[in-house]
């Protein structure tokens, strides 16, 4: 039985913000996150563990933030991988 996904602790953000973060990185997200992180920038799944078909888990502790003053933030994130 599939448990229902709940988040929790996350803040709205605005299309703006989505928008330029998009921008800045030369991206465009998929619509289900642009979905999902408008409404719950920075949340935290419950359960943390989600089972994917195929039969695979995927174990998730937060979304990250759009807003770079919130710790780390997708923007961050992308700026340190592209280093690697």
């Amino acid at each position: 039985m599939m448990e229902t996904l709940v988040w929790k602790y996350g803040a709205p953000v605005t299309e703006c913000t989505l928008q330029l973060v998009e921008s800045t990185l030369d991206v465009r997200f998929p619509d289900d996150y642009r979905d999902i992180i408008l409404e719950r920038s920075g949340a935290r799944p419950r359960p943390c563990a989600v089972d994917l078909p195929g039969g695979d888990e995927v174990v998730m502790e937060r979304l990250l933030s759009l807003d770079d003053n919130r710790g780390e933030s997708v923007a961050s994130a992308a700026r340190n991988v592209r280093k690697i």
